[in-house]
């Protein structure tokens, strides 16, 4: 977590050292969390989307294979 400040347009500046710890290379996702926002690699969170959908459709066919 980092606090960051804006430019004078209202873009976020995001320090060149989060930029690469992070893996933003072209295109982001900004995510609102309450008080606070995370910022993604498109790709990267598009994948950790496909992963988390495939997750829950495993545990919900389970779930209904013991309750079915």
């Amino acid at each position: 977590m980092a606090q960051l400040s804006f430019d004078n347009q209202g873009r976020v500046l995001v320090p060149p050292h989060l930029r690469q710890q992070a893996g933003l290379e072209s295109e982001i996702v900004y995510l609102g969390c309450g008080n606070y926002f995370e910022i993604w690699d498109r790709a990267v969170w598009e994948q950790y989307e496909r992963e988390d959908d495939e997750f829950l459709e495993e545990k919900s066919a389970a779930m209904n294979a013991t309750h079915g």
